[in-house]
């Protein structure tokens, strides 16, 4: 693995504050996406987005080793409740050598 410079590396470490433990990413980059129903009748479906999150991970051939977190959320505005997922993954082709 190429030497990285301190300060990125400090800066590639996450403070899993649940868990007490520090996670280093090795300065490979996760990415995200949030998903929710399009707005109009049925877009507080709970199921329904369930499976659109799961279609939408399938479609991006992501592996149980490549999700970092699933994380349901709902916001609430003055037009209602929006509920959402955020998925955060780093992908394989990421990954160094070893896989970590």
């Amino acid at each position: 693995m190429p030497r990285m410079d301190p300060l990125a590396r400090r800066a590639s470490k996450r403070w899993n504050r649940t868990a007490r433990t520090r996670v280093d990413t090795h300065g490979y980059p996760a990415r995200h996406f949030a998903l929710g129903l399009p707005d109009g009748e049925g877009r507080d479906d709970v199921a329904a987005l369930f499976e659109h999150v799961a279609a939408e991970v399938r479609a991006m051939g992501l592996k149980a080793e490549d999700i970092i977190s699933i994380t349901y959320e709902e916001i609430i505005d003055e037009d209602g409740h929006w509920p959402n997922f955020v998925v955060t993954f780093s992908p394989r082709k990421h990954l160094g050598p070893r896989g970590r």
